[in-house]
């Protein structure tokens, strides 16, 4: 199997100064089917349609430092600016550069603690202490191998 990405989503801040979940923010673009890159997003310019994602959610609260589900890129384009975004009425996540459209979403029954698959996975750190900075860049490339292990703890 080929690798995938790891999209992560975070705690973000609405409009009234609240703090949302990641899950939340993650739930709301899965529901519309898209994902959004900004300019700086680790890994932007090598993803294309066909390449499989997993969704993480980072953070402190519901849901995090979990991965939440698996979907297909169907599509990456360019960013109008007049281009409106749902999450852009509720959370202040940043201008996206870029959106990916996704297909084939596939929430997993429970969420999988990351920190639990970590130890299998190629891509983890000599010093577990600091797993948190190998998700840090808004998406991780991973392998086919660590891919179907995050897949088969679901």
């Amino acid at each position: 199997m080929d690798g995938g990405f790891i999209l992560i989503a975070s705690d973000t801040e609405t409009f009234n100064g609240a703090t949302a979940p990641s899950f939340d923010v993650a739930n709301l673009r899965l529901n519309h089917k898209y994902w959004p890159l900004h300019e700086r997003t680790r890994n932007r310019k090598i993803m294309k349609p066909g390449d499989k994602v997993l969704i993480y959610c980072g953070g402190q609260r519901q849901n995090g430092k979990t991965v939440i589900a698996t979907a297909k890129i169907t599509k990456i384009y360019r960013k109008n600016n007049r281009d409106e975004l749902p999450e852009e009425n509720e959370f202040v996540t940043g201008n996206a550069y870029e959106i990916i459209s996704l297909d084939d979403i596939s929430m997993f029954p429970s969420p999988i603690k990351f920190r639990d698959v970590l130890p299998s996975l190629s891509i983890c750190p000599a010093n577990m202490g600091k797993w948190g900075v190998i998700l840090h860049g808004g998406a991780r490339r991973i392998s086919g191998s660590d891919f179907s292990i995050i897949m088969s703890a679901g």
